[in-house]
């Protein structure tokens, strides 16, 4: 989206003269004839100095204040478009991390955007006082629209928050399992109340000889507050072979916070 400026030389520009040299050195390279990113690959481009070279295709300021400098600069469009795709990119490394399991280098949420900013800053410059361009040639209309452009970042921000609240949603929930004679927590807690009770008459650097396991459970009865006994064979297995079988019972008294308590009969 463009306000074309017209009949307006470099030297008449509102800008300052280090400006004025930069935009005398893009025109050098070509960019009147050719799109920004072209010309950094042009010829003409290549013939120049190294030290103008640098000064055309790097802002040392974008790349510390990133969209904030295109604000500062007018650009403000392109600011917003560039600080939403920006949440956007965000938004997919977290869940990323959240996939993986991994907190991903927070470099990489900041590192793209900067680099952006800093090799695209003077031609978008170049273009807005030269040309009165305010958007992107390519770019889809709309988001050249004053209303849209400030809108698309806040949009964004809040697609990128929703993300984020759902990954601290998921990772804060607690997985209760339905306590029951067959739960596997139950059983768990069961096996290492009767690992304790056996390895007092075991060798300590023999406990981890034996497997301990248990079979036939089947409920008893229910009582108040959600506790309920069960029965089963609690058997003591080592090399492959059953060693003994033990009947035992069990009762589960669940808690307000979640836990449970087991007391354990027979061994």
């Amino acid at each position: 989206m463009t306000s074309a400026v017209q009949g307006i030389s470099i030297d008449q520009l509102e800008v300052s003269d280090a400006w004025k040299k930069k935009f005398e050195l893009m025109e050098e390279a070509g960019i009147k004839q050719t799109p920004y990113f072209e010309m950094l690959k042009g010829d003409r481009f290549k013939a120049l100095p190294l030290k103008s070279r640098h000064g055309i295709m790097f802002n040392f300021w974008a790349l510390i204040f990133g969209v904030l400098y295109y604000f500062a600069k007018g650009m403000w469009k392109k600011g917003s478009v560039i600080l939403g795709v920006s949440m956007l990119f965000n938004a997919v490394l977290s869940l990323v991390a959240f996939a993986i399991g991994q907190e991903l280098p927070s470099v990489l949420y900041w590192i793209f955007t900067a680099v952006f900013c800093a090799q695209f800053a003077n031609g978008d410059y170049y273009a807005l006082k030269t040309q009165g361009e305010a958007m992107w040639a390519g770019v889809p209309k709309f988001l050249g629209n004053p209303v849209v452009a400030v809108l698309f970042p806040v949009i964004t921000f809040v697609l990128a928050l929703s993300v984020v609240m759902a990954q601290v949603q998921e990772s804060q929930k607690i997985y209760v399992e339905p306590l029951s004679c067959d739960s596997i927590s139950v059983h768990d807690t069961v096996k290492e109340i009767a690992r304790g009770e056996v390895t007092k008459s075991i060798p300590a650097n023999r406990v981890s000889e034996f497997e301990y396991q248990l079979s036939a459970v089947a409920p008893l009865a229910s009582g108040g507050q959600g506790e309920f006994s069960c029965s089963a064979q609690f058997s003591l297995v080592a090399g492959g072979s059953t060693l003994g079988v033990f009947p035992i019972t069990f009762k589960v008294s669940p808690q307000t916070d979640g836990q449970f308590y087991v007391n354990v009969f027979g061994l």
